[in-house]
């Protein structure tokens, strides 16, 4: 499935289509945390049209107002944290200014990330991506920095 997205001016209207499409496939990896949204690939039955990776990032999860789980938590707390996102909608993303640090709402819950770099000179070092079902990714940091570019220039 082939969606039709204009090119965006902000990272807000970059992520814009992800809002309202539910979770799956939520995971945590050796780099951070994957989260699967949208329809299974025909190619890729483990992977949605869209894929949030988050990846050098410091992050939180909490629950209304209980912690779910950080990044330096035990593997069982993350787990389960991170499994709970699991079934639940995107209902909002908010970049703070100037380090576009993300929060994620998910209704009651929240999934945020915190810069852990800032200098633009240094490659690799984003935030998280997002994969896109029009084969561009979204790349988030570092610092005030993003860009939204075809998936074979990243």
């Amino acid at each position: 499935m082939r969606c039709e997205m204009t090119d965006p001016t902000t990272p807000e209207a970059a992520i814009d289509s992800l809002i309202g499409r539910e979770v799956w496939g939520a995971r945590r990896t050796g780099e951070g945390i994957v989260l699967e949204f949208g329809t299974p690939a025909t190619d890729a039955p483990d992977r949605g049209e869209y894929q949030l990776r988050l990846c050098r990032c410091s992050w939180r999860i909490e629950f209304g107002d209980e912690l779910g789980a950080g990044e330096e938590d035990s593997d069982d707390r993350i787990d389960a944290a991170v499994g709970s996102l699991d079934g639940r909608a995107l209902t909002a993303v908010i970049f703070e200014q100037p380090s576009l640090s993300t929060t994620f709402t998910f209704g009651d819950a929240r999934l945020i990330t915190f810069e852990i770099y800032t200098d633009p000179q240094v490659d690799g070092t984003e935030q998280w991506i997002l994969l896109r079902p029009d084969n561009q990714v979204l790349a988030v940091g570092p610092g005030k920095n993003w860009r939204l570019s075809p998936a074979d220039q990243t």
